[in-house]
């Protein structure tokens, strides 16, 4: 459907959609656009009008199907949901939303149980600034199960905390269907008893609770309940209920929980995952000294010795600290101060360890001013790493980017970007040529990618690596307008494509036939896109 729709044969791809309803085309929204658009109204009936009758008989035959056939209930609600969004994209463009939303609120008032058409009024209400009000919804919704009421809840929670604490509260009167025990158990990776599903359901919901009372200036109900809460755990506060216990009890003035993690301390003192804990609840509170020094505590009981066999399972739980404490430090003391973090913990161990990798891709991520071509570190480990793959390469990408002017005046600095990176790729791993000749194409270097690129494929081993440095090479020769070679790539360069893009890559390589003045190969370049695509034909 697709590719019709993109070839603009939009008879034969209304008559497709007309036969397989539940289809969901990614260019769907083009096909409707064009109707609304290309119809001419007929008597007092207007195209988009028209198009929206058709979009609700599509949805209508798509839930007919879909009563035939055995699909999970999950995908039945993706597909009646990719209409009703093409129908929201359609009533936006001519202003027509609160219409529509009118038009729900009667369906659901026929039909009080079906809360999927109440999450369809909550993305519509969301759909225009400001949100349509929904002060009906809770009148009239009557979701049939307790998890079909927390899950409402949390559609709610965003930007009604007000209305999820009335939906929340109506989840924990209902019963877990067998609707419910159902939806929970696909979402999960084994199949749980009904009896711990419900557990698990409660604690969820009246966790949620709390925080929208929270938010919903509650602040009394949320401490009487998380109280409720931590009673009922374990000896340990969970590390959701202690970030949303400090928050409540900050305004509350309690410390009800915080003495009950205090007590802990004792037993639990050895715990990195303990002290971690401990600094969320003070987080929430606002006291960040207590939390500052738990994070530190945290990670002085996660060392790194390179020597030791659990290095692995020490390397996890320190990260799992520095994923914590490096945001928390960048909102309290600024930037500065959690780079001297990540730079020293990347420093405390070999630049070839996976940690080091994971600190690279901590800045890479958070703090991407500091991945430049003068950072003597990054060089370090990227001649440190045996083989090159994503995160090589989005680092390199970013040192090259930051090298490129900026503004006029500024000196072109990419020379040296690949003075520093050639070298690290002879005699090494292919991936490394792999790697750095597609960053390369990317910054205009094709000639230099070019034998990177043919030495990478003669000697990569894995299939799809050699795919795509394949389909990089084909690149760099179509950026250099060197035809010939281009097309002998060309049978392996478009099996990457789809039959959307092939039409489009075939022009590029008719234009690098026409610069190297070859008039007979792009003739028959044209000829090829012609019979693929008629839009192109003479």
């Amino acid at each position: 459907m697709d590719f019709l729709i993109d070839r603009q044969d939009d008879d034969l791809a209304r008559a497709t959609i007309d036969h397989l309803p539940t289809a969901r085309p990614g260019r769907g929204y083009v096909l409707v656009r064009r109707m609304a658009a290309g119809w001419e109204p007929q008597h007092i009936v207007s195209p988009w009008e028209r198009t929206d009758r058709w979009l609700v008989n599509w949805e209508t035959a798509a839930r007919e199907k879909l009563a035939q056939r055995k699909l999970q209930p999950w995908h039945e609600d993706e597909i009646e949901f990719y209409w009703f969004r093409l129908r929201v994209r359609l009533h936006q463009e001519v202003n027509n939303i609160p219409w529509l939303m009118k038009e729900m609120e009667e369906q659901l008032r026929r039909n009080p149980g079906d809360s999927a058409a109440a999450h369809r009024c909550v993305t519509l209400s969301r759909s225009v600034d400001p949100p349509l009000s929904l002060k009906w919804l809770l009148d009239v919704v009557r979701p049939e199960g307790a998890y079909d009421a927390y899950r409402l809840g949390e559609v709610l929670a965003g930007p009604w905390p007000g209305m999820a604490v009335t939906m929340f509260e109506r989840s924990l009167t209902l019963p877990l269907t067998d609707a419910d025990e159902a939806a929970m158990n696909r979402l999960s990776a084994m199949t749980w008893q009904r009896k711990d599903l419900e557990r698990s359901l409660r604690w969820q919901t009246r966790a949620a609770l709390a925080e929208a009372y929270q938010k919903n200036d509650q602040a009394d109900k949320a401490q009487s309940l998380i109280e409720s809460l931590a009673t009922e755990s374990s000896a340990e506060v969970p590390p959701g209920l202690a970030a949303l216990a400090g928050r409540v009890q900050a305004t509350t003035g309690a410390r009800v929980i915080e003495r009950r993690i205090l007590e802990q301390e004792e037993a639990k003192a050895d715990s990195p995952e303990y002290w971690t804990n401990r600094a969320r609840y003070f987080v929430g509170r606002g006291e960040h000294e207590q939390a500052d020094e738990a994070y530190r505590k945290a990670l002085a009981l996660s060392p790194l010795d390179p020597d030791s066999p659990r290095f692995k399972d020490m390397t996890f739980r320190r990260s799992q600290t520095l994923s914590a404490y490096v945001p928390y430090l960048q909102r309290q003391k600024g930037d500065a101060v959690a780079i001297a973090l990540i730079w020293n913990e990347f420093d405390s161990v070999s630049p070839n360890s996976e940690y080091a990798r994971r600190m690279v891709n901590e800045m890479e991520w958070s703090f991407r001013a500091e991945v430049h071509v003068d950072n003597v570190r990054l060089w370090v480990w990227l001649a440190a790493r045996p083989t090159w793959d994503h995160l090589e390469r989005s680092v390199l990408h970013q040192i090259a980017g930051g090298a490129k002017p900026q503004h006029d005046g500024d000196t072109d600095r990419r020379d040296e970007v690949w003075a520093k990176a050639q070298p690290l790729v002879q005699d090494a791993h292919p991936s490394r040529a792999a790697m750095l000749g597609e960053v390369m194409t990317r910054h205009n270097a094709n000639g230099l990618a070019v034998p990177l690129l043919r030495d990478a494929i003669a000697r990569l081993e894995d299939d799809d690596a050699k795919a795509r440095a394949t389909f990089t090479l084909f690149e760099a020769y179509l950026n250099l307008h060197d035809a010939k070679n281009a097309e002998s790539l060309w049978p392996q360069a478009r099996r990457r494509l789809t039959g959307d893009e092939i039409p489009d890559w075939l022009g590029r390589l008719i234009d690098a036939a026409e610069t190297s003045q070859d008039p007979a190969t792009a003739q028959r370049l044209k000829n090829a896109r012609a019979n693929l695509d008629h839009r192109f034909a003479p």
